[in-house]
């Protein structure tokens, strides 16, 4: 038999751990090497090193598990990281692709994902939810935009109001809200909801991450 993955579980309740380690280890293919509680201990551990792959919670006491994941990434680890929420894929999963993880499961599917997704990230591929990788591959350009649309689609992404937007380009209220019909239409957004995350994903791509996108939760 192969030797089993070494995990390191990150998550700030103790039963949830304990729940996620006994579905990893009936496989016989994980091994829950480490687990932590808090950001704090976590960022021992992964510096530490010895994990084939990073189980880590969205949302921790002490810290956002995306600042925690774009810390130790700045400081070189290369570990393949999962990040597993509560929170709707559609708002975050494109926010743990850019602050560095490879994979994305919300814990109400972990016993039917996880598997899966540890399979993909610990092979070199990467496991996002359909939305989320939907909106990764509209890179610029992909939607036909003018460049004051994209200048505009782009300001959306990284939250300007349509007065704020019109102030920025020097442009009337409504001469923003025409570009803003026309960006909907090109990008086939359904719900202002799907609008802001094309626009998010936009921006990110065109710019790097937003000041948004690098908040703490």
């Amino acid at each position: 038999m192969p030797t089993p993955s070494r995990l390191l579980l990150v998550d700030d309740h103790a039963i949830v751990r304990q729940g996620l380690s006994a579905l990893l280890s009936s496989s016989g293919r994980f091994t829950v090497a480490g687990e932590a509680g808090d950001a704090e201990e976590a960022r021992g551990k992964i510096l530490a090193g010895g994990y084939d792959a990073i189980v880590l919670d969205l949302s921790l006491k002490d810290a956002s598990g995306l600042s925690l994941l774009r810390d130790v990434r700045a400081a070189g680890v290369a570990a393949p990281c999962i990040v597993l929420s509560m929170h709707d894929a559609a708002l975050y999963a494109a926010k743990a692709r850019a602050a560095g993880a490879q994979g994305y499961v919300m814990k109400d599917r972990a016993d039917e994902e996880l598997f899966e997704a540890l399979d993909a990230v610990l092979s070199g591929g990467t496991c996002f939810p359909d939305a989320a990788g939907a909106a990764e591959a509209d890179a610029p350009g992909a939607y036909g935009l003018s460049p004051r649309e994209a200048d505009i689609f782009s300001a959306v992404g990284d939250g300007l109001s349509t007065k704020a937007i019109a102030e920025r380009m020097g442009l009337s209220a409504r001469t923003v809200d025409v570009h803003r019909a026309n960006i909907k239409r090109k990008v086939h957004a359904d719900t202002p909801a799907d609008f802001l995350a094309k626009a998010m994903a936009f921006r990110r791509l065109q710019n790097g991450p937003s000041a948004a996108e690098t908040e703490e939760l």
